[in-house]
């Protein structure tokens, strides 16, 4: 407050006070608290608060597909096709997998469109035509929506000389 604007100041009793000098007004200043429900800090109180709201009872993402479509691939490292089949099976706690799907590499891939169960394991199995399982691997839907996964796509190359693998790329699309 300037000076000049302070002409007198009365206390509840009416009685008149005289107004502080200026170095005792800014050692005795008493901070004034802003009102946190006035104003602009109400409109981002309530934007806060929407917005937490809404996080908090989001709905989950709705599942685009009910089954994915999964493909995969198998060369040797001098470009011929893997000759065998994949077995898709679901891991179970006790036992052995449980066969979702079994399919011969036509050309050296397959494709198959299958439900996946959400928080479950499933085993790849890549088996060549003349019995030796070349691959064995895990793919969890623990962590994803698999409404939500549309496709997976699995790509190996393997040494012909020891049979091991070479190279794999593994890809997946989501819709959400």
């Amino acid at each position: 407050m300037p000076i000049s604007l302070l002409i007198s100041i009365s206390n509840q009793n009416g009685q008149q006070r005289v107004p502080l000098s200026p170095e005792s007004q800014e050692t005795h200043r008493i901070a004034r608290k802003s009102n946190l429900f006035q104003g602009a800090h109400l409109k981002n109180y309530l934007a806060v608060t929407i917005l937490c709201l809404t996080t908090v009872f989001a709905l989950p993402a709705r599942p685009q597909t009910s089954t994915t479509s999964l493909s995969m691939s198998a060369r040797w490292d001098d470009g011929s096709n893997v000759q065998g089949t994949v077995t898709f099976g679901k891991q179970n706690a006790s036992g052995p997998d449980t066969v979702v799907v079994t399919q011969t590499l036509s050309n050296g891939s397959t494709n198959v469109s299958e439900s996946l169960g959400a928080t479950s394991m499933y085993d790849v199995t890549l088996v060549d035509s003349a019995g030796t399982q070349l691959i064995k691997f895990p793919i969890a839907t623990a962590m994803i929506n698999p409404g939500n996964l549309k496709q997976a796509q699995i790509k190996f190359v393997f040494r012909k000389a020891d049979n091991s693998l070479k190279s794999g790329n593994i890809s997946v699309s989501m819709e959400f």
